[in-house]
């Protein structure tokens, strides 16, 4: 299996070129001729995966329902709930009237 991943692609043809010299001993000559390039690969590198970014609106969430929580679990300190006076009943009332 090592020699199928290091198997060798087809070789592209020799890339043509054809100008003119501005520089050196053929300065001002025109030149034409074929390039040959071969590229050896030393290492090769995977592009790293972006890290997930987290929602902004995660953590503010979770505190708030854990504050909410541990304030109604230990017994409601910040008084967000409304305690309001026992109410009398119907039949209490009549008692009363009844009584005068």
């Amino acid at each position: 299996m090592p020699d199928e991943a290091k198997a060798e692609a087809p070789k592209p043809d020799p890339l043509a070129f054809k100008g003119v010299c501005s520089e050196g001993i053929l300065k001002g000559k025109e030149i034409e001729g074929k390039l040959d390039l071969k590229v050896i690969v030393t290492s090769a590198k995977a592009k790293e995966a972006p890290a997930q970014k987290k929602s902004e609106w995660e953590a503010p969430i979770f505190w708030a329902v854990f504050l909410l929580t541990a304030n109604f679990a230990i017994g409601d300190p910040a008084g967000l709930r409304n305690y309001s006076s026992p109410q009398r009943s119907h039949s209490h009332e009549m008692l009363n009237q009844s009584g005068e």
